[in-house]
């Protein structure tokens, strides 16, 4: 992974060194290939790079592109012969990303952004036109923020790197904090810092003097529909996508991981990457990276890849539970890696959890902590406890030479909110089938109730329509928050909610194409950057998700079968007993053990200055009548809130000369 950040004085100040170095310093965890800071006149250009793509390799941005013109891209792009065939430069096959990114909307423009297929974060300046313009990807698989008011112009694909500038408070936003203790979904894209707003996916932001325009350069058809003469077609058409989401993600330098579980999204991804690479064992070419020893001294050399080719390695990385039966998945998982030759490094997590560091050191220097402690992001507190899973999983794979780790990680959301599965069954007309439905369904909900709110009157469009006005006026689903927090989330409809309704599964519509995913991601390069591992995630490929967005309701699951396309897609490569399963590994005991056992982070929710009952109402946790694995969940996630503030938060600030009308 990599990271870079612009600054502008739009006043033409010149702009300050030592702001620009502090600004850079921030971006250091994100890469060890190389770096590049470029201040000039009032502006200021930093990059730091890790190198995951062989054509890359020896590559330093910001690239300059003209007369004081820069251009940054930090991503992949995942249709490169689509694009050079369309400039006609087949022979030049071998130019990194970015240079490929920056002709290609030199030559056809930027309103051809949505061209460009992959994760990434571009800026293009143009000093002299005094123009800028800031991208973002379709899928939001790379995260961007910015500021700009009349005195300043500020873009990062990191928080902290603007944090550092004097215009930006270390302020949290009061809105965000909330949603995060209590694991509400935000309505719209939103930076956990105050003051900062996060571009959309699918969007561009342009700049030029005092004009700013927004673009949504990115947006299929919600009115599209897939509809095949048979299931095995759906099938045949989910395979071929999910295979080549696959290969995309496979370009790297360095061997290849995979996270795999034992579930229906990890294990078809496993397969499809180790079928890719025995088809090609030489995808990606190993770049020559002694032939580059010079690279800080030449501001823009590139070092072509080794004609020779590498065979990558392809290992599987599970974690395992031997006390914890439920969430054991090696029935599943192990025959997988047998029956492909794969390598299988189990993981065991019985007794992991997050180790805790009281120094301030470890809190403002997170890559000088020894490994055993769980790094502490100064952008926010963890979400989850699984961290230290990642932790021994990233370590085991630095250990093979693991650069790239395959995840299946949001393919739930490719296959949910099925609920309008009869109401479209009846639309079709398959009465038969949706009566088969409807019996299961009633069943299955216990209640009649239950089944005509969820079944019959949610997914009618205009009950959905008064259901969304409704929720936007209320947070009754969140009594845990505080007042005037709640108050800060009435009135905030889904920021999708309009295009979405013309969707087959609008509430999916709005989760796959928003900034969930992408803000998942985000959080998660924080520790991924410590063992210099990119997770890639092919259920987030436009391609496939567009498809899936569009497909019936009846392919995602129907009468109690989960992922019924997948299961057949895969049928001859999956065993019986994959085939058979609905249901998904359960962390709840594991998790609920360590919450209990977790005596530290106790101790700070139950502390003296509480922090963060700002956020969340004391009285919430009150009621041990039973035992409610939620609220738990919640004070856990308070208490390392309180954590995270002292030990990392307040010591930040006071080191950078900031603050926060909170910090302590």
């Amino acid at each position: 992974m990599s990271a870079f950040f612009i600054a502008i004085n739009r006043d033409h100040r010149p702009f300050d060194l030592g702001v620009a170095q502090a600004m850079m310093a921030q971006l250091d965890r994100f890469g060890d290939d190389a770096q590049r800071l470029v201040v000039n006149k009032h502006y200021a250009i930093g990059f730091q790079s890790t190198w995951t793509l062989p054509e890359e390799a020896g590559e330093r941005q910001p690239l300059e592109t003209g007369e004081d013109r820069w251009f940054a891209f930090y991503g992949r792009l995942d249709n490169r012969a689509e694009l050079l065939f369309k400039l006609a430069k087949l022979s030049s096959s071998k130019i990194s990303d970015a240079v490929l990114a920056q002709e290609y909307l030199q030559n056809v423009g930027s309103e051809f952004l949505s061209d460009l297929i992959g994760p990434f974060v571009l800026l293009d300046y143009d000093a002299k036109a005094d123009r800028l313009l800031l991208a973002r990807d379709g899928m939001g698989a790379r995260h961007m923020v910015y500021k700009a008011d009349q005195k300043t112009i500020l873009a990062s694909s990191y928080e902290m790197a603007l944090v550092a500038h004097p215009s930006v408070d270390y302020r949290l936003n009061d809105d965000t904090v909330g949603r995060h203790l209590v694991s509400q979904m935000q309505s719209g894209p939103s930076s956990i810092i105050d003051g900062l707003e996060v571009l959309h996916p699918g969007h561009s932001l342009q700049i030029s003097g005092c004009e700013m325009e927004f673009r949504r350069f990115y947006k299929p058809d919600p009115k599209y529909r897939v509809m095949y003469a048979s299931d095995d077609e759906y099938a045949a058409e989910f395979k071929r996508l999910l295979n080549q989401a696959v290969e995309r993600r496979l370009r790297c330098v360095g061997n290849i991981g995979s996270q795999l579980s034992g579930g229906l999204d990890s294990v078809p991804i496993t397969i499809a990457a180790a079928l890719s690479l025995a088809a090609a064992p030489d995808l990606a070419a190993a770049p020559n990276l002694a032939a580059a020893p010079d690279i800080a001294k030449e501001p823009n050399v590139m070092v072509e890849p080794t004609e020779a080719r590498s065979e990558q390695q392809l290992s599987a990385y599970s974690w395992v539970f031997d006390h914890y039966p439920d969430a054991d998945e090696r029935e599943y998982s192990s025959p997988i890696c047998s029956a492909y030759g794969i390598e299988q490094v189990m993981v065991s997590c019985d007794t992991l959890w997050l180790n805790y560091c009281d120094t301030e050191l470890g809190a403002v220097a997170p890559s000088a902590v020894a490994p055993s402690y769980t790094p502490l992001d100064p952008l926010g507190p963890i979400y989850n406890p699984f961290m230290s899973y990642n932790q021994a999983l990233f370590s085991q794979a630095k250990a093979r030479g693991v650069t790239v780790m395959l995840n299946g990680i949001h393919g739930d959301i490719l296959y949910g909110y099925t609920q309008s599965i009869l109401y479209e069954l009846v639309k079709s007309g398959k009465f038969k089938d949706a009566l088969a439905e409807a019996r299961f369904q009633l069943i299955a909900c216990g209640s009649i109730i239950t089944f005509i709110k969820e079944y019959l009157l949610k997914p009618v469009p205009i009950t959905t329509r008064y259901l969304n006005w409704r929720a936007s006026r209320c947070s009754e689903d969140h009594q845990a928050l505080q007042p005037h927090i709640v108050e800060q989330q009435k009135y905030r409809e889904n920021y999708l909610e309009s295009e979405s309704r013309d969707a087959i599964r609008p509430q999916q519509w709005q989760v796959v194409l928003g900034e969930f995913a992408g803000h998942d991601a985000a959080i998660g390069r924080f520790l991924e950057s410590e063992y210099s591992i990119e997770r890639r995630y092919p259920f987030r490929d436009r391609d496939l998700c567009e498809f899936m967005l569009a497909i019936p309701s009846r392919q995602l699951a129907i009468s109690g079968i989960k992922r019924p396309i997948v299961k057949r897609a895969f049928a001859s490569e999956l065993p019986v007993n994959m085939v058979n399963r609905n249901r998904k590994a359960s962390f709840a005991d594991v998790t609920m053990a360590g919450i209990y056992n977790d005596q530290k982070n106790a101790h700070w929710a139950n502390s003296a200055t509480r922090e963060w009952s700002y956020y969340v109402k004391e009285c919430y946790f009150d009621d041990k009548t039973e035992l409610n694995h939620q609220l738990e969940v919640v004070k856990w996630r308070c208490g390392y809130y309180d954590y995270w503030k002292s030990v990392c938060y307040n010591p930040v600030a006071k080191k950078l000369g900031l603050n926060d009308a909170k910090t302590k």
